[in-house]
C-alpha cells in the first residue's frame, strides 16, 4: 500500500451536452497545443463519511473509487477549498488499496490513512453516501512554446441509478504555470461558448442528493 500527497490544480468546464466533448482536442490544437493519444476508462466513485460526517466537518471529501477492469480501489481524501481566480488548488491524499472495501466497513480501510485520522475521529468506519458513474476519456495536451503540460479529462458523468448526465472538461496541471492554464482555459471558454466555471462534480451531487444538509465545515485541511 502507498499514500500520495499532492495538491491538485485545475479548471473545469460543463458542456450544454456530451456530443460536444468530441471539439475539444481539435480546439486545443487550434491553440497550438500537441495532444496525445486518449484512452477511455469507466470509474465509479462511491463517496463515503463517518457516521457523523466527520471527513466532511473536517474540510474533505471522502471518496472511494475503481476502475472498470481493474483490481484493487484507491481511497482518497480531497480538500473542499474553493476555486480562487477560477483555478482550483486541492490537497489530495490517496492510498492505493489491495480490495474495494464493501461500504459500511466496520474500520476505516488501508492503513496508512487509517493510521492518521482513526484516532482523531467519532465513529472510525465509512458509510456510503452517493455513487458517481464516469466515462473519462484521458489524453496529454503539451505547448512546448511555453512548458504548459495538462492531463485533459473528458468526462461524461451521472449519479447512479440517475438519468442527468454532465459533460465536463477537466484540464490539470502537471507542467508550467497556473496563469498559462488560466489563459488555455478562457480561450477554451471562448471557443466553446461556454462563460461560468462549474462547480466541482461532487458539490453538483451533494446539491442533488441532500447530503450533508445541515452539516457545516469547521475546520479546514
Amino acid at each position: 500500500m502507498t499514500l500520495t500527497d499532492h495538491h491538485e490544480i485545475e479548471t473545469k468546464l460543463q458542456l450544454p451536452g456530451t456530443e460536444q466533448l468530441a471539439e475539444v482536442p481539435g480546439l486545443i490544437r487550434k491553440l497550438q497545443g500537441d495532444c496525445s493519444a486518449s484512452r477511455c476508462r469507466w470509474v465509479t466513485d462511491i463517496y463515503c463519511d463517518s457516521p457523523g460526517f466527520w471527513f466532511y466537518r473536517a474540510g474533505f471529501a471522502s471518496r472511494i473509487r475503481h476502475y472498470r477492469g481493474e483490481s484493487g480501489a484507491e481511497w482518497t481524501l480531497k480538500s473542499l477549498r474553493r476555486p480562487r481566480g477560477g483555478i482550483a488548488i486541492r490537497q489530495e491524499l490517496t492510498e492505493r488499496l489491495a480490495t474495494a472495501p464493501h461500504l459500511p466497513t466496520d474500520r476505516l480501510p488501508g492503513r496508512l490513512l487509517r493510521r492518521q485520522f482513526e484516532k482523531r475521529m467519532d465513529l472510525p468506519r465509512l458509510i456510503p453516501l452517493f455513487t458517481l458513474v464516469q466515462r473519462r476519456r484521458v489524453f496529454e495536451a503539451i505547448w512546448s512554446a511555453t512548458g504548459l503540460h495538462l492531463e485533459v479529462s473528458l468526462d461524461v458523468t451521472r449519479l447512479a441509478g440517475g438519468q442527468e448526465e454532465l459533460a465536463i472538461v477537466e484540464l490539470e496541471l502537471m507542467q508550467g504555470e497556473p496563469a498559462s492554464l488560466k489563459e488555455v482555459t478562457r480561450c477554451l471558454r471562448k471557443l466553446l461558448g461556454v462563460r461560468t466555471a462549474p462547480p466541482s462534480k461532487f458539490a453538483w451531487a451533494v446539491r442533488q442528493t441532500g447530503s450533508f444538509a445541515g452539516v457545516k465545515i469547521v475546520k479546514g485541511p
